[in-house]
Order: structure tokens, then sequence, then C-alpha cells
């Protein structure tokens, strides 16, 4: 009923309320988790940024409580849904779209990252070299996820990858920055 509701707010207890779901289901109960899944698709591309926000919260918690069936059961619904975020012009929907994707390819297998490798790739490179402090934290972390995850996928952009990186640690000499360092 919430969902229903015209009120933002609604919409948002109503997305955060359902990502808290992910550790009491089991995975068995795949119709409530695509119904979930369908639902949360229709509400990522919401003009407000938080209700997206919620969205890649949610995804988040179910690549995380469901794992591994949740990535290859759901994959597809996932990436659709959660790869369009990362073309968000607000950092923080970024950010958390990049911590979902964080947690979806810590339990992902090659074949299940392989045929998005190279957008994910692409957009962590982008936002590793355009984005805000915390965006390019959120980017080292799934950086660490997609590289361990999609083996020999990885070994094309290695030198690339390195270069970047270094050259982020080479940049983040302030104190704002000593996290990402």
């Amino acid at each position: 009923h919430l969902l229903a509701s015209s009120d933002w707010k609604m919409h948002h207890a109503a997305i955060m309320a359902m990502s808290q779901l992910g550790e009491y289901m089991l995975e068995r109960i795949d119709s409530d988790v695509l119904n979930i899944l369908k639902q949360v698709q229709l509400f990522a591309s919401n003009p407000n940024p938080r209700i997206r926000y919620a969205c890649c919260h949610l995804l988040g918690q179910f690549a995380d409580d469901l794992q591994p069936d949740f990535q290859e059961q759901h994959k597809d619904i996932y990436f659709a849904t959660i790869l369009p975020l990362l073309n968000d012009p607000v950092p923080r929907v970024v950010a958390h779209a990049l911590a979902s994707l964080t947690n979806f390819l810590e339990n992902a297998t090659k074949d299940q990252i392989g045929a998005n490798f190279s957008f994910i790739y692409e957009r962590i490179m982008f936002w590793l070299a355009n984005g805000i402090g915390y965006v390019k934290e959120a980017c080292l972390s799934v950086l660490s996820a997609l590289c361990e995850g999609s083996g020999d996928l990885f070994f094309p952009v290695y030198d690339q990858t390195m270069i970047a990186i270094f050259q982020v640690f080479a940049q983040a000499k302030s104190k704002v920055q000593k996290q990402m360092r």
C-alpha cells in the first residue's frame, strides 16, 4: 500500500523496509524475491534521489543476504536495475550503486559478471577519475570485487587500472582523504 501512495516518503519507507526482508527470506521463495525486484526496478528511475538511493540499498542488501543464489537467479534484473544508476547525476546515489555492486560482485562468478564487465569497468574508471571523495572510495571497493570475481577478464585492463589507482593515491593527500588512502 505504501508503494501505491503518491508521497515519496511512503515509497522510501516501503523500499527500505523491504530491504530488510532479505535476511529473513529463503531463496526458495523465488517468486517473492522476483516480485520485490520488479517493484524496485520501477522505482529505480524515480525523479527523487532518495528513492533511487533506497533502490540501491535494497539491491545491495539482497545481493549480500541472499548470496550466492541471488547472483545466479536474479543477475539479469539486478544488472538491468543497478547499471543505469551508475550514470546518476547525484553522487550519493552513484556511491550507493557502487556499494551495491560490491555486495553483488563479492559473491558472483566470472560467468555472472562477464556480459557486464566492460560497462562496469568503464563506469568505475570514469568515477575514479571524476568522482568526489566518497564516490572514489566506493570505486576502489567495487574495483577490488570486480578484479577478484572476473578472473582473467581483468588481465587486459590490469596495467590501466594500476596507473589509475596510483594516480588516485598520489592525489589523496588531504586529511579528508585519509580514509581513501
